[in-house]
């Protein structure tokens, strides 16, 4: 599923993989085609169990963490320097199943954090059209010291 938009006269594209999210990945080569795009343009964004629930960090590069959708797109992309948006949603309690957790849907307080952090990252990411990535991730990963 692609979406076209335009920050300014730029053009963007959000792009949901509609493959299993293991397999991520194998989209990747067509959409960089089909967008006119190259690795370094796209933005990967990507739930994380290793941050709090609406907790975000920006990245540069890095391995896939154990994230098997991530590492479907490295593999593919042949690099690990992908620029990427993790979004927290905690860890399950002590005896919660991590499929489980990931699959289920957030309660309705993890519901409005996660709209809160959306809206307001969403807002930071736009300005990558006016400052360098560098910025945008200091400016967001700065303001982490707990989510809303």
């Amino acid at each position: 599923m692609i979406a076209r938009g335009k920050i300014g006269s730029e053009p963007v594209f959000l792009v949901k993989p509609v493959t299993y999210m293991n397999c991520s990945g194998e989209v990747l080569k067509d959409v960089l085609r089909y967008t006119n795009s190259e690795i370094d343009d796209m933005i990967v964004i990507l739930d994380t169990l290793d941050l709090p629930v609406g907790q975000v960090r920006l990245k540069s590069k890095g391995s896939s963490a154990g994230h098997k959708g991530l590492a479907s797109i490295i593999r593919i992309a042949g690099t690990e320097e992908i620029k990427r948006l993790y979004i927290g949603i905690g860890r399950p309690g002590e005896y919660g199943e991590v499929v489980d957790y990931v699959l289920e849907r957030p309660s309705k307080q993890e519901k409005d954090v996660l709209e809160n952090v959306i809206g307001r990252v969403s807002d930071q990411i736009l300005k990558l059209s006016e400052d360098d990535f560098q910025s945008v991730m200091n400016s967001i990963n700065a303001k982490q010291s707990k989510p809303d």
